[in-house]
């Protein structure tokens, strides 16, 4: 890349981290990691993750497969549900979508037919045309 275009990349960059959604982010990632309670939730689930995934291997013939279902079930709700976390995935999927965007303009301001991702992780519209006479 040439120095007008690393220039030109400091600055989208630099303007992206001054938008609301970056700063909803930092934010609301510096509660969710400084805040004791989150942090017991999430060390809670954690614990739970891995003890229903071990008990998971073996199936339903675990003898307390449910039980550890159940307390994973709980430590995730507990923890996706507290309001601080909430915020802290709106401002995640915000600066996603934020991001896609920027991605798609780009895109498409080079060509119609480069793939960009969707919400869905998935690429969409765009990709090789091998039979197209029209010019990329």
């Amino acid at each position: 890349m040439d120095d007008r275009l690393l220039a030109l990349t400091d600055a989208l960059i630099a303007d992206i981290k001054s938008t609301d959604a970056y700063q909803n982010l930092i934010a609301s990632h510096k509660i969710i990691e400084n805040d004791p309670t989150i942090v017991n939730l999430s060390k809670t689930f954690q614990s739970a993750k891995t003890a229903y995934e071990k008990a998971k291997q073996y199936g339903s013939h675990h003898p307390s497969l449910k039980a550890k279902t159940t307390a994973y079930q709980e430590a995730k709700k507990a923890l996706f549900e507290h309001p601080d976390v909430m915020r802290y995935q709106e401002a995640s999927k915000a600066l996603d979508g934020l991001l896609r965007n920027v991605s798609k303009a780009l895109a498409n301001a080079v060509s119609k037919h480069i793939k960009t991702p969707s919400p869905l992780g998935v690429f969409t519209e765009g990709g090789s045309k091998t039979c197209s006479t029209e010019k990329v």
